[in-house]
């Protein structure tokens, strides 16, 4: 089968050579075989600029990968037809990692998908016809750069994209916030320093803990976006923290297809975010090759007021007291206080394949106080109100247990739609 000499990208196996030292084949099981697609070519040429890695592997590796590129952009099928060398035991992550890779789409005609078969070989670091500009039709195609932002730069960018997506729904742009994209950068950090995708972190603490531990109020939902698990991988974060343009529009286009994930994007509530990249270089303990990984945080916020409490923490029979002012045209409605138990550390081992630290998080069940205005107030909480001002004053009783508490505050509008505004999570002494 005649082949065409260019340059395609098999992630998992392309990581440790420069884009130009990687010589590959593309084979057209369609009649689209032996034309160059130049727009295609350029555009993977673009994503493997974007992911390479400079260490050389330690070990030669042979391969030969073949999968299906659908109309929608998705990849199926993937299937590893040879794999030499020393990282046999990879051939999950070769499927895992080629899955999740962003490919261009090839112009597909009337067809539903193309098929590819890529094949690399590391000992070949001979240059070939891929470093220099692609041909098509006779004429020479200027083949594109990335773009790299830096970790202030690719939060604009990634706020740009969100609101993107906000403005197609006609929803209002989200603002930056600097105290959630703290948080969010504090555990997409620890996530790509210990290879997880979790909503929790090994000391075991939930998105809205963090938020509350780094000084915020508001209520705040979380999306996350990593790599899958690496159970025999080492990982460290890159020194130089430079992300490309495409990779933080993958984050996003993966975030978005994924329907959790996409509601919290969309939901009209959200006013701000906070949004945390971290780039780092996972090792395979044997062969020594490296991949360059992504992680990300985004932080949603619900930001409809200001709020003040007397203390950080709840003293059983103290008063602990929280005012504040509401926006129009909210007013607060609801005050409530739920017992979240004792934390406790997660192993990193848990957090990568657990079900109940890999999926969603929600608030705890078990309800301690309800105050609502208007409404008889119990003896451990009064909620009270004028205006846009409130207040929600709590006594914690002698019987409540040592452990975290999650304060939230509810709101209504002129419609009497609630939503959640305030949320603290607290510990008990």
């Amino acid at each position: 089968m005649k082949s065409i000499s260019c340059l395609i990208l098999v992630i998992v196996l392309l990581q440790a050579l420069p884009a130009f030292c990687r010589p590959l084949s593309l084979e057209w099981s369609n009649s689209d075989k032996g034309k160059k697609l130049k727009a295609y070519i350029i555009s993977i040429r673009r994503l493997i600029q974007s992911t390479w890695c400079e260490d050389p592997p330690s070990k030669a590796v042979k391969a030969t990968v073949s999968f299906t590129i659908e109309r929608s952009g998705n990849i199926s099928e993937v299937h590893l037809l040879r794999f030499d060398g020393e990282m046999k035991e990879a051939v999950t992550t070769v499927r895992a990692v080629v899955q999740s890779a962003p490919y261009a789409v090839p112009p597909l005609g009337n067809r539903n998908h193309v098929d590819v078969t890529a094949s690399f070989d590391s000992k070949d670091l001979k240059a070939t016809a891929a470093d220099k500009n692609v041909i098509d039709n006779g004429q020479n195609v200027e083949q594109e750069q990335p773009t790299f932002f830096d970790l202030l730069e690719a939060r604009e960018y990634g706020l740009d994209l969100i609101n993107k997506d906000r403005s197609r729904e006609g929803l209002k742009p989200v603002a930056l916030d600097k105290i959630a994209s703290q948080a969010g950068q504090l555990h997409s950090d620890e996530m790509a320093r210990d290879l997880y995708t979790s909503h929790w972190n090994v000391k075991g603490q939930t998105p809205p803990q963090r938020y509350s531990l780094s000084g915020g109020f508001d209520y705040s939902a979380e999306n996350a976006r990593g790599s899958t698990s690496w159970p025999d991988w080492s990982s460290a974060i890159s020194a130089s923290q430079q992300f490309s343009r495409r990779e933080i529009e993958h984050i996003q286009a993966c975030l978005m297809r994924s329907a959790a994930h996409k509601s919290n994007i969309l939901d009209p509530e959200r006013t701000h975010v906070g949004l945390g990249y971290t780039l780092a270089i996972a090792t395979h303990p044997k062969s020594g090759m490296r991949i360059r990984q992504i992680y990300c945080a985004q932080e949603f916020l619900n930001r409809f007021g200001s709020y003040q409490e007397s203390s950080p923490q709840l003293k059983r029979l103290v008063p602990y007291v929280l005012k504040g002012t509401i926006e129009k045209p909210y007013r607060i409605h609801l005050g409530q206080i739920r017992r979240g138990g004792k934390q406790m550390p997660i192993p990193i081992q848990e957090l990568r394949t657990d079900k109940k630290y890999v999926g969603s998080y929600s608030f705890p069940s078990e309800q301690v106080v309800s105050t609502s205005i208007g409404k008889p107030q119990s003896k451990d909480a009064t909620l009270e109100s004028s205006g846009s001002s409130f207040q929600l004053t709590v006594v914690p009783g002698e019987n409540w247990s040592t452990g975290l508490y999650y304060l939230i505050l509810f709101a209504i509008d002129q419609n009497n739609k609630e939503i959640p505004v305030c949320v603290r999570v607290l510990s008990c002494q």
